[in-house]
């Protein structure tokens, strides 16, 4: 037997958490006051050192707003130096930060002095101050680009070293990154390996195939007929791995994210926002998740599809950092183009990814379009211990910010002692704990609520509310001890059930502080169980060894017609603690007059059912009262009365049983029968051949009474006459009502008639009349 008791039952259970984002608190982030409709603000946004960044790229030629995220407000514009030709130049298509920098593009800037249509030019920004990348020389740019096109920063990934790559998808219709090294240096290009379409459409850098060195993931979304590509390459352009979509025309590689879910090694999310395996839909989306499982190779986990037509789920992927804790981070997905338009960003848990669990959290404000088009995380602005959450919806010139509940993983625990065991059998103590996880240290306002239930028919909790609180505090374990009442008389085969719930105690829901917090998804916040509070050791249920004794005043043969009889049983158990013992007992020839307050007798039947009002105890002896026999009903046709009893060690396990049987034969009263003779007449009678040719009869009446305790069913009554030649005779039965045993007498005269002897005799002397009873 654990330390635990004997658990028959634990169940944990996962309480739905409250949003991980909370929207009523939600930051809304308009353009200036008089600047022009569609700007597209939300386009694409960067953030470091508590500014987020957020692109207009069709407000003009592009504008950048510099929002202040601690002092709430937009603290600057920057726009493209030296152009101002009302051309849409589309700066700040994307938005990249680095360590103390932001990267940005104007992918379609024109210059008539280069043989082409397009120069995207790049910039790095540092307090609010551009300075221009370098660019290749003109040279190789119309070698690359002979279609006139360039598109230089369609892409742009800053990886964890601040290197800077920047796509140009477009590139003879082919597509080049840049990778500089440094940003005043001319930089290396990475190739597109295939020579397919859009190579750099999106990037993305992590570990993904070795713990300490970074590699690129590179997307094509038209691969090699159509179904996207990604390639993993180092920093030298050679292709480590290759990955491929599943379905043509899905835009597999749309968006790429690194997130770390197993240990030091990057796993990757692949978007591809047109994906629909079914012809009845379009434009559903997915998410394909690769990891890293060991070897120098990413495989594919699952794919996380969209279930909207046209919504364009996973358009924009941002990882937002280890919110809960579990040393996995969590993600966010968006479907900008969700319910006509309106968008809708998807919380997952890292867990969740790996299990192939559903979102956490939806977030669709109201009265906005494309929400979800763009994603970044901010790092802990508002000290609630977790990041925010910037959301771009450019179709509405919004973008926002979405304030983090700080999440604490509360364990639940019961630890019960060895209730068999324990020394006072009328209660036992368990204890309830609560363990709780803090991924951030800061002050949390909240309380973790306990509810204990005990589910039996006899034990019960000593304080009947059953609820306590915890704090949350620096404490991660808090401990308090439970009291459940078991009194003697219970039965403890019957197990003890429990359910303990834990629930945190908040702020309202619609507001917001810092001090807030939520119920990560790992917590587990009730358990389930049985337990045994049975009087046995080692086992769910005891084993009772009960041997019973009938004691009874009937002597034997019992005479028919005596007064009442009763017995008695008494049971002796010489193993374990007997809870559910019950004896049946069934009597067979007569009826059962009166018995126990501890017995019933189901539907007027001859069965009693006795149960003890206590446990049966080891070696204790469970004494049944008088049980008392109808014996009126008993007749000279009855043989013996049996009373079978039938002991259960429990009650409901028919299979553990002993079986008992006592036959008592039976007696009959016979001296109680009396034949009384009168004749008629009585004295000495002269008979003449005179009184013969009158045929002169005699008449002589016997009379037969019970006067006896037994009640005689189906005597027989034999008339003996002493053959004659001189008489005949003619005998009949009258029907004989008298005192005495009227019953019996009536019945015997009514089986008389049914027995009428008529015998015709010789004549005789004299007469000689016997009669004998016999029972038949």
């Amino acid at each position: 037997m654990s330390v635990i008791g004997e658990i028959i039952l634990m169940l944990l259970k996962v309480l739905p958490i409250l949003s991980v984002y909370h929207e009523p608190s939600m930051i809304v982030i308009s353009l200036p006051n008089g600047s022009q409709p569609d700007a597209m603000l939300g386009f694409s946004m960067a953030y470091y050192n508590k500014h987020l960044f957020i692109s207009a790229p069709k407000y003009g030629n592009g504008r950048i707003f510099d929002y202040d995220v601690l002092k709430n407000k937009s603290v600057k514009e920057i726009s493209l130096p030296n152009v101002d030709d009302g051309r849409s130049y589309w700066f700040g298509a994307v938005l990249k930060a680095g360590s103390e920098f932001l990267v940005t593009c104007a992918p379609r800037l024109w210059y008539q002095t280069y043989n082409h249509k397009t120069r995207g030019l790049c910039y790095s920004v540092t307090n609010n101050t551009l300075r221009e990348f370098k660019d290749i020389p003109s040279d190789q740019i119309n070698y690359y680009s002979n279609s006139g096109l360039d598109t230089a920063g369609w892409s742009i990934e800053v990886d964890a070293e601040d290197f800077v790559l920047i796509g140009s998808p477009a590139v003879s219709l082919r597509g080049i990154v840049k990778f500089y090294h440094n940003q005043r240096a001319l930089p290396r290009v990475f190739l597109n390996l295939i020579k397919s379409y859009n190579f750099g459409y999106a990037i993305a850098s992590g570990n993904f195939l070795s713990d300490n060195e970074i590699c690129y993931a590179i997307s094509t979304t038209f691969g090699d007929f159509g179904e996207g590509m990604v390639f993993i390459l180092n920093k030298d352009n050679k292709e480590l791995l290759r990955l491929s979509g599943t379905e043509v025309g899905g835009l597999y590689g749309a968006a790429l994210c690194k997130v770390n879910l197993y240990g030091s090694r990057s796993s990757l999310l692949v978007g591809s926002p047109t994906f629909s395996e079914r012809s009845d839909r379009y434009d559903n989306g997915a998410v394909y998740l690769y990891v890293n499982e060991g070897a120098k190779d990413l495989t594919l986990k699952r794919i996380i599809k969209g279930n909207k037509n046209g919504g364009y789920f996973g358009f924009a992927i941002a990882s937002l950092g280890d919110l809960d804790g579990d040393g996995r981070e969590e993600v966010a997905i968006g479907a900008p183009y969700e319910d006509d338009l309106k968008g809708a960003v998807y919380i997952y848990t890292g867990a969740s990814l790996l299990s192939g669990n559903t979102w956490l959290q939806k977030i669709q404000p109201e009265e906005y379009q494309t929400i979800g088009h763009s994603l970044v995380p901010l790092d802990n602005c508002f000290n609630s211990g977790c990041n925010e959450l910037a959301v771009g919806a450019p179709f509405s010139d919004k973008a926002f910010i979405l304030k983090c509940n700080s999440h604490i993983t509360v364990n639940l625990e019961a630890f019960f002692p060895n209730i068999q065991m324990r020394t006072n059998r009328t209660f036992f103590v368990f204890a309830v704990c609560t363990n709780i996880e803090y991924p951030k240290k800061h002050s949390i306002n909240s309380s973790i609520s306990i509810k204990v239930d005990i589910n039996h028919p006899d034990a019960s909790l000593e304080n009947e509310n059953g609820t306590f609180a915890f704090p949350i505090g620096s404490d991660v374990l808090y401990c308090k001890n439970v009291t459940v009442l078991t009194p003697i008389e219970g039965n403890y085969d019957e197990l003890i059930a429990y359910k303990i719930s834990a629930s945190l105690s908040n702020v309202a829901n619609n507001e917001y502080s810092s001090s807030r917090a939520v119920l990560s998804e790992r917590s587990k916040v009730e358990i389930q169980g049985q337990v045994s509070a049975a009087d046995c050791e080692g086992r769910e249920r005891c084993v009772p060894i009960l041997t019973a004794t009938l004691q009874s005043n009937i002597t034997e043969p019992f005479v028919v017609g005596s007064d009442n009889a009763s017995f008695s049983l008494s049971l002796l158990n010489s193993g374990e603690s007997a809870y559910s013992a019950c004896a049946h007992v069934l009597v067979s020839g007569a009826h059962v007059f009166r018995h126990p307050s501890t017995c019933t007798r189901p539907d007027q039947t001859e069965q009693v059912i006795c149960k003890p009002a206590r446990p049966i105890t080891t070696n204790d002896v469970w004494r049944i009262g008088e049980i008392q026999i109808d014996t009126d009903t008993l007749t000279s046709e009855d043989e013996n009365i049996t009373i079978t009893y039938v002991v259960y060690s429990h009650c409901n396990n028919h299979d553990d049983r002993k079986k008992y049987e006592k036959i008592i034969r039976l007696g009959y009263d016979t001296e109680g029968i009396v034949v009384n003779g009168i004749s008629n007449p009585s004295d000495l009678v002269n008979f003449t051949s005179e009184d013969a040719a009158k045929k002169q009869q005699l008449e002589h009446v016997y009379l037969i009474t019970n006067n006896g305790l037994t009640h005689w069913v189906g005597v027989k009554c034999e008339v003996l006459l002493e053959k004659s030649p001189y008489f005949n005779y003619s005998v009949s039965v009258d029907d004989i009502i008298r005192a005495g045993n009227a019953y019996v007498v009536t019945r015997l005269a009514v089986l008389l008639k049914q027995e009428r002897l008529v015998q015709r005799i010789g004549e005789i002397e004299t007469i000689a009349i016997q009669i004998q009873i016999r029972n038949k």
